[in-house]
């Protein structure tokens, strides 16, 4: 059983000591390791237990290990993270009297030969271990006696993909070379060496004296990923091939499927027997696994020595080779695919298990088989889903049907970009994005209880600041890249919390982070008032005409209007969290720095003659981003009607999936829940498109699984519901349904004291809303049902209307 503890290892002594961080434990390594290269190895520890005994110990990895009890899959990990937060996972087994043996295997991927993931932090391949009480001795790596054997045969290839990608080398085995039964510990599996013992194991929260620049180590903050084991789907292409060469160019069509072969892959799919792939053939089939699934395939064959089995995985098919234009992705007749993915080399012996050290993703899985002279049986082929173990207790109902597919394929996108920590996307990156993750996370407090994962992603990009006091843009990377805009969308996240869950204290935590964000930007004020782009990449949306890397006009490091005005919005959210700390004069002083900011891009960019607010000083390029961040930060002129220009105007560079989110809450606050209708169109056509999560982009997208894009799923609860916090620690709650051409809604979100919002409301022949609203006790409630309308009062329970 994994464990999730709430504090770190005690220190050794609670006096000062000068080694008060060393553990008392060492990370070992195996002597084998040339210094450089991919390197994959057994560690394992033979135990003798007299009788029942439960042990509790303390196990991390560079870069990854599997843990096995007696040949037994008990443990992945270690938790992602970087150098000053780099994991460890607790487990408590019970063994048996009698003999054990305890085994990780650990691989490590190289950055010299350019294989690295971008989201594994490396250094060596290594492994740290720190038993508890009667176990200190027997299982701490430094002082027990830890065996390693080399697992060879066993290497590792850059993945292909037709845009940018970082998830790092994938997993090639020749089964010949490899030894069988290593994740046992049998002696019979190879030569088990003594490891080597390596630097000592620095635990963070000791250290007192000096802060050592190796990894340090810290308690889990996440439970287990969701893992189960799940069918590979279904068969929908099977063809006897003349040669492998350019078979990415080979289109699938239906005349040259062979449905003899189809048929027995289905049935083994299905469990109802083997797949017989003859001798001296050269095979392609597709699979659709009926949903985009992020898993370990898990393959067992028998027999066929020197056979080639590669599996490659991808999001969809393409309908030419430039692999731009993928049309229905449930259509696969002429079209073609392009993907990435792990190989097997048979060696003729009965039942191997493949299965690749990182899981892949997508929905479709191409196997090409090559056999040589003896033919190749396959056993079975499964697949070990994996995603962070949302429990998803908000539902949402209305008399819209377009909704139940925006809806589900909300919650898959956001399943399939939330692990270890939340990623942009889990085929090409695997990267958590500030900009990206503070959708995914206002998502997740709408419709889980579970705000573990949104406090780990709040306190990496926090402790990822740079020495100019801005977070990174993504984290964990092994790289540094900063997009300042992001920075104050990492405030805006702090805020977030502060509101929609209840734990000032953390928020408090945060603010050194939130000030010198703050401060950062400060410096990029000039003489005129404005502030100017600064270093670094100033993205704001994909916008087509933005070009290059989604940069507004001027943003690079120039002064342009969004960004700005983005500014003022930001300083006035952080005012209101210095006076939730009381600090009265911080807040003022946010207050003055973002009315300064106001009236200078009033003087600069506000267009007085059209009602719009300009994208750069010379007022000839205009977006719906710059109208976006001056009406949500309080920042248009006195008495001016913002929404007329904002919907009319045909020059204005629209925003996109990801900043559409802003343009929503925009519409919310002008209160035309029509025009979020209007642009929700995009996603009501996902279903028509065969897509099952939502795409980066508009078509023709990079990826078409990008948890950006779940955002409707927040505005279903958030804005047409209306069901918003009024005040820190969601003690007070907003309701201000704005139903637009939906007739009824009936939902239920969950709330941070443990109960649920209710909504159930419907609208009459007349437009009049009727229904009923509950709140959980000791939760002060106000209903606006229009702006001309008094508010309904209450604390706790029901209001009906």
């Amino acid at each position: 059983m994994q464990l999730v503890l709430n504090q770190d290892l005690p220190p050794r002594t609670e006096l000062f000591d000068w080694q008060s961080h060393d553990s008392g434990s060492n990370w070992i390594e195996d002597p084998a390791w040339d210094g450089k290269s991919c390197h994959a190895c057994a560690f394992r520890r033979c135990l003798t237990v007299g009788t029942r005994t439960k042990i509790r110990f303390h196990l991390s990895a560079d870069q990854r290990y599997t843990l096995y009890l007696d040949g037994k899959r008990i443990g992945f990990g270690p938790e992602r993270g970087d150098d000053y937060n780099w994991f460890y996972q607790t487990h408590e087994l019970t063994l048996s009297a009698g003999e054990h043996r305890l085994v990780a295997v650990v691989w490590w991927t190289s950055a010299e030969q350019g294989l690295s993931h971008l989201g594994h932090f490396a250094h060596r391949p290594s492994l740290f271990v720190k038993a508890e009480g009667k176990m200190e001795n027997e299982l701490t790596t430094g002082k027990a006696v830890w065996q390693v054997m080399t697992l060879n045969g066993i290497h590792f290839s850059p993945p292909v993909a037709r845009a940018y990608c970082g998830v790092g080398g994938r997993t090639d085995v020749d089964a010949a070379e490899l030894q069988r039964n290593f994740a046992e510990g049998d002696d019979a599996a190879g030569d088990w060496k003594a490891a080597k013992k390596g630097s000592g194991a620095f635990l963070r929260a000791h250290m007192t004296n000096c802060f050592i620049p190796e990894k340090q180590l810290r308690h889990s903050t996440l439970p287990p990923m969701y893992e189960k084991i799940i069918s590979a789907g279904k068969v929908r292409h099977a063809q006897k091939l003349e040669t492998a060469d350019d078979i990415n160019e080979l289109a699938f069509v239906s005349e040259n499927d062979n449905a003899e072969i189809g048929r027995t892959f289905q049935q083994m799919l299905a469990g109802r027997g083997i797949a017989v792939l003859p001798a001296n053939s050269t095979i392609r089939l597709l699979v659709d696994v009926g949903n985009y699934v992020c898993a370990w395939p898990l393959l067992t064959v028998s027999k066929g020595a020197k056979a080639y089995v590669r599996m490659d995985w991808a999001e969809a098919l393409y309908n030419e080779t430039k692999r731009s234009d993928k049309g229905n992705r449930d259509e696969i007749e002429g079209k073609y695919f392009f993907g990435m993915g792990d190989s097997l080399t048979c060696d003729g012996s009965e039942n191997l298990t493949f299965e690749p050290f990182w899981w892949e993703a997508g929905r479709y899985l191409r196997i090409l088989v090559q056999t040589g002279d003896e033919a190749l049986e396959i056993n079975s082929l499964k697949l070990r889903e994996t995603h962070y173990p949302h429990q998803f207790e908000s539902s949402f109902e209305c008399d819209d049907s377009r909704w139940d597919h925006v809806m589900t394929i909300s919650k898959r996108v956001l399943e399939m970009c939330s692990h270890e920590s939340y990623f942009d996307c889990p085929y090409y990156e695997q990267l958590m994005y500030v900009g990206d993750t503070r959708l995914e996370v206002l998502t997740t407090y709408a419709t889980t209880r579970d705000d573990r994962l949104p406090r780990k992603a709040i306190t990496l990009f926090d402790e990822s600041r740079d020495q100019t006091g801005l977070t990174r843009s993504r984290t964990p990377s092994i790289d540094i890249q900063i997009i300042p805009p992001f920075s104050m969308w990492w405030v805006m996240m702090v805020h977030d919390h502060a509101y929609w869950q209840n734990d000032l204290e953390f928020v408090k935590q945060r603010m050194g982070g939130v000030r010198a964000v703050l401060e950062k930007f400060r410096t990029g004020i000039r003489e005129d008032g404005l502030l100017y782009g600064l270093q670094g990449w100033n993205f704001t949306d994909w916008v087509p005409t933005w070009t290059p890397g989604g940069i507004p006009p001027d943003g690079h490091c120039g002064a342009n209007g969004t960004l700005n005005l983005q500014f003022a919005w930001v300083l006035r959210a952080a005012a209101e969290l210095e006076d939730l700390l009381g600090e009265k004069e911080l807040a003022a002083r946010n207050r003055r720095t973002a009315d300064s900011i106001a009236a200078a891009a009033k003087k600069y960019f506000w267009v007085a003659s059209r009602k719009l607010f300009a994208d750069n000083t010379a007022k000839t390029q205009f977006s719906e981003h710059a109208q976006c961040m001056a009406v949500l930060g309080g920042s248009v002129p006195k008495g001016v009607d913002m929404a007329p220009s904002l919907l009319e105007a045909p020059d204005l560079d629209r925003a996109t999936i990801y900043f559409s989110h802003y343009l929503f809450e925009t519409f919310r606050k002008l209160r035309k829940p029509e025009a979020i209708y209007d642009r929700l169109t995009l996603w009501f056509d996902h279903e028509k498109l065969g897509l099952m999560t939502t795409v980066e982009a508009p078509e023709p997208t990079r990826s078409d699984c990008h948890a950006w894009g779940a955002h409707p799923m927040f505005h279903a609860y958030a804005t047409f519901a209306g069901i918003r916090p009024a005040a820190a620690g969601f003690s007070k709650v907003l309701i201000t349904p704005q139903l637009g051409p939906l007739k009824k809604i009936k939902c239920s979100m969950v709330h941070p004291s443990g109960g649920t919002i209710e909504l159930n409301i419907a609208k009459d022949k007349n437009g009049i809303l009727h229904g009923t609203v509950s709140v959980p006790e000791s939760v002060q409630a106000s209903l606006v049902l229009s702006p001309e309308e008094p508010p309904y009062l209450w604390n706790g329970g029901q209001c009906k209307f």
